[in-house]
């Protein structure tokens, strides 16, 4: 996760992973153990180490160890179902959400008939038990 900067579905709301580590033990091809970073906040968000002969540690050395920042559990944690018409005014929605100040955790959108199938479905499957 650190080597590719991975988001995955949350990383509107949270970031990707540079943002969370604070130091990096990094093992290069020739055995040399180089240390990045360490326990300290720093001011300036995102871990960027330092590139290694012009390239960065990826494709010439292997993470050892990482030191993250952790963060508290949010208090709470809800989920709001929306129920659109039209494609387009879902996606029309996207952008009024996140400049309202609100972030979520994640926006999905679902099209009816799959909705229906796939309960069409789960229904179809309790029965038979």
């Amino acid at each position: 996760m650190v080597a590719l900067n991975a988001g995955g579905t949350r990383a509107v709301k949270y970031g990707v992973i540079r943002n969370y580590v604070k130091g990096l033990e990094v093992v290069l091809p020739t055995g040399e153990i180089m240390n990045f970073g360490g326990k300290l906040l720093k001011k300036q968000p995102g871990f960027r180490p330092p590139a290694v002969n012009g390239q960065q540690f990826g494709p010439v050395g292997c993470d050892n160890k990482v030191t993250f920042r952790l963060y508290p559990r949010p208090g709470a944690m809800f989920t709001l179902v929306v129920s659109y018409d039209k494609f387009s005014d879902a996606i029309d929605t996207v952008p009024k959400i996140l400049r309202s100040g609100v972030i979520p955790l994640a926006l999905e959108y679902f099209m009816r008939d799959v909705i229906e199938e796939a309960s069409r479905r789960v229904r179809h499957q309790l029965a038979r038990i």
